[in-house]
Order: structure tokens, then sequence, then C-alpha cells
């Protein structure tokens, strides 16, 4: 009896346990976590992984081309396993996506794509409002690209959140 006992506190331990890194939640969880925190993000759409071609969430086909082609041609994005991704309803709304990557070379070369995606924003609007601190984290295999009215304030919710 103590023996079935003792495994069961080591299965609750390992399940308390990985229910506390905040990277291995899925990416809609971790955009509905800082959406709730955050709060006054401007009109937009949230796309995630997995949605349906019908619904609303479903990113179209060429977005992630639009979005994330790099200026050598290159996209990372089919390294993502997972991604939630809220894009304002104008250029100069902001933005904020959670990637995911299988592995942490992978991640890396998100986190890549992501700073070229930013650095091509900044020479597009040099003087945009949403620039101001705008940055790429990364947190095991997860990357976020941060382009938001308040990016210091959404840099320290994610930050909890990872």
């Amino acid at each position: 009896m103590r023996e079935i006992r003792g495994l069961l506190l080591l299965i609750c331990c390992a399940v308390l346990l990985s229910s506390c890194g905040g990277t291995s939640r899925p990416c809609a969880e971790l955009m509905g976590k800082f959406c709730e925190q955050y709060g006054d993000l401007p009109d937009g759409r949230i796309y995630r992984a997995g949605a349906e071609e019908w619904e609303e969430e479903a990113m179209p086909t060429d977005m992630a081309d639009i979005l994330f082609t790099e200026d050598n041609g290159e996209n990372a994005f089919s390294l993502c396993v997972d991604y939630a991704i809220f894009l304002s309803s104008s250029y100069g709304g902001g933005e904020i996506a959670f990637l995911r990557a299988d592995r942490g070379a992978e991640a890396a070369r998100l986190a890549e794509m992501c700073a070229s995606r930013l650095a091509r924003i900044r020479r597009a609007l040099p003087d945009a409002p949403v620039l101001t601190d705008a940055c790429v984290l990364r947190e095991e295999n997860v990357v976020v690209l941060l382009l938001l009215p308040d990016n210091g304030r959404a840099k320290s919710i994610c930050q909890g959140l990872l």
C-alpha cells in the first residue's frame, strides 16, 4: 500500500511540475493569458495553429509568407509546431506572436526570422510608436515577437508567462 501511495505522490508531483512551466503551454493559451493581463489591445485578430480553414482564427496560407519572408527570401515559419499571432487591424497598431519549435536550433532560427521582420518594419515605419522597445524574446523553444503600444508592459507580462 505504501508503494502505491508513493507512486501516486510521484505522479502528482510530476504533473504539477510539468504544468508550472509556461513554455509547455500551447501558444493559444499563452496568447489568452497575455491578452487577459495586457488588457487593451488595439482592434485586430488572433490567428492560431490548428484552426480549421473555415474558422476566423485560421491563418490564410499566404499570410505567413507575407509576414515572415526575410530579405534573403527565406521563411522559417514552417519550423513552427504551434503558434498564436495577434495582428492589429491597422498597420501601425502592432502585433504579438507566440511561436513554438520542436528544438532549440529551430527556435533560434524562428527568433532570427522575427528579428528580420522587426527590422523590415523599422525600415518601413521608423517613427511608429509601436517600435518603442519592440523586441524578440526566446525562452527554450518558444519565441515571442513584441510590437505593441506598450512593449515594456508586454515584455514584463511575457516574461512572467514564459
